[in-house]
């Protein structure tokens, strides 16, 4: 099974309060986390992590991360400096990743892209970064433009991670408008 997920903040106190996370303490959302994880994520499974992992020291972020069940393709966030560290523990570390499978595209950046590869080709575009918060955008004729991509930050699903079936039901039913000339 593939997963995706993003924007953990480990050890980041302040992330309690901005973005309203249902925890009394790091600790807690800690445990939340990496029970929810463990809960479906099998050793076989993959997981795409879409950036910003910790705020933690390095061994406090092993003991978490080596914690957690199944294989972790990581894509970069902006606060993942020295995120090679931990290098040992992912299939791999990517600023962007591009995967095809089963003939549908899925185009990862911890950053939303409006224009992305396929977007008019039914790709997917999965990001975090946002926590929940990007506003809708619209076009030069006032249509608000819908793209198939999809915010996969924990906080957005519960602190699981979300699977690609559930991808699917969501974005499968929406209808690109055009952004761009490359329609």
């Amino acid at each position: 099974m593939i997963w995706f997920t993003s924007d953990f903040h480990l050890f980041h106190k302040n992330v309690l309060r901005f973005d309203d996370r249902p925890f009394k303490d790091v600790y807690e959302m800690h445990e939340t986390i990496i029970y929810n994880w463990n809960e479906v994520i099998h050793d076989n499974d993959t997981v795409y992590y879409l950036g910003d992992l910790t705020f933690g020291s390095v061994n406090k972020t092993k003991e978490i991360i080596y914690a957690l069940k199944g294989k972790i393709v990581y894509i970069k966030g902006n606060h993942d400096k020295g995120i090679e560290q931990y290098s040992d523990r992912f299939e791999g570390i990517y600023d962007y990743f591009h995967l095809v499978y089963n003939k549908q595209r899925y185009v990862m950046m911890h950053y939303p892209i409006l224009s992305f590869p396929g977007v008019y080709r039914g790709s997917f575009m999965l990001y975090g970064h946002c926590h929940g918060n990007l506003q809708p955008i619209y076009n030069k004729n006032g249509q608000q433009i819908l793209s198939k991509r999809l915010d996969v930050g924990c906080m957005n699903h519960n602190y699981y991670p979300i699977n690609l079936h559930r991808v699917h039901e969501l974005l499968d039913p929406i209808v690109n408008v055009p952004i761009d000339h490359h329609e």
